[in-house]
């Protein structure tokens, strides 16, 4: 978020900014998908956050994306 204040304050296009966060969260997204699939327990609870918490970000970075 603060990156996204300095590229508003500074009047810069965030989209480049937006490709390279988009461009780190997939890999971990596919990741945790495939540790879903195997695990279980507490661990599958754990991952099931963190993969939801992933997706919530590449829902938000393609929403602005989508306003750029």
């Amino acid at each position: 978020m603060l990156k996204l204040l300095f590229h508003h304050r500074l009047d810069r296009d965030p989209g480049r900014l937006l490709g390279k966060q988009r461009e780190a969260f997939l890999p971990l997204g596919r990741s945790l998908e495939v540790r879903l699939r195997r695990s279980e327990g507490f661990e599958h609870t754990l991952a099931l956050w963190r993969y939801s918490s992933v997706e919530a970000a590449l829902d938000f970075l393609e929403q602005l994306t989508s306003k750029a």
